[in-house]
């Protein structure tokens, strides 16, 4: 499968919503109540989105494809004040059936770029205790747990765990994220050409993609397979 990652825009609000709406619905059953699941609503979240796209100053990206966005991922600056970190991974969620294509790797990889253009060098992410398959990706990607804490989600009191990476540049690559016939491309929000041209250009395996903004992070894209 072929993707890229890019910024997301206000007119992804509502995909993002319906793929955290999917996503916890799938990654939490069992974990958090039925009724508090059944209860989440999209219209809620892409309300939510369009605020934190227009107003916020959290980066936030999409993984696409040519058949539509599968996922999504953002991060800024640490918002509890945890000593020793001041950059956050916020969230990501991929699609269950996109799941295992590297597209998780990838989004990372875009937050912890735009955490590069706040000047943040430091990277910390919270995650369910009993998220083995989260925790497990976290782990993968070199996360060194931090601490243990309580969290209430709905009516359940629950334990979340964090990981951290001191540096950014400690984020694990393991292989296929940039060689191996796999990788991702960012695409600035300032490039003339649009996500669908993008998207049908490395479908049509068009060799290489620049962003033309050169102060934002600088995409060199080699149609490269997920």
């Amino acid at each position: 499968m072929i993707s890229l990652v890019r910024p997301a825009a206000i007119d992804d609000a509502a995909v993002i919503a319906r793929i955290h709406v999917a996503t916890w619905r799938t990654a939490y059953r069992g974990l958090l109540p039925d009724d508090f699941l059944a209860s989440l609503s999209e219209d809620h979240y892409e309300e939510r989105w369009k605020r934190t796209l227009s107003e916020s100053a959290a980066r936030v990206y999409v993984a696409e494809t040519p058949e539509g966005v599968v996922g999504f991922a953002s991060g800024g600056r640490e918002r509890a004040g945890e000593d020793h970190f001041s950059g956050e991974l916020y969230a990501i969620y991929i699609l269950r059936q996109a799941q295992g294509r590297g597209h998780g790797r990838r989004l990372v990889q875009a937050v912890a770029a735009g955490l590069r253009e706040l000047e943040l060098e430091d990277m910390i992410v919270w995650v369910l205790r009993d998220n083995a398959a989260a925790r497990r990706f976290y782990e993968r990607l070199g996360g060194v747990f931090v601490r243990t804490q309580p969290i209430t989600i709905g009516s359940a009191l629950l334990q979340e765990v964090s990981y951290g990476w001191k540096s950014l540049a400690d984020i694990r690559h393991w292989a296929g994220v940039y060689g191996g016939g796999r990788g991702f491309c960012l695409k600035s929000k300032q490039s003339p050409m649009s996500s669908a041209a993008l998207v049908r250009a490395l479908r049509a395996g068009r060799p290489k993609l620049f962003s033309q903004n050169l102060t934002r992070l600088t995409c060199e894209c080699s149609a490269l397979e997920t």
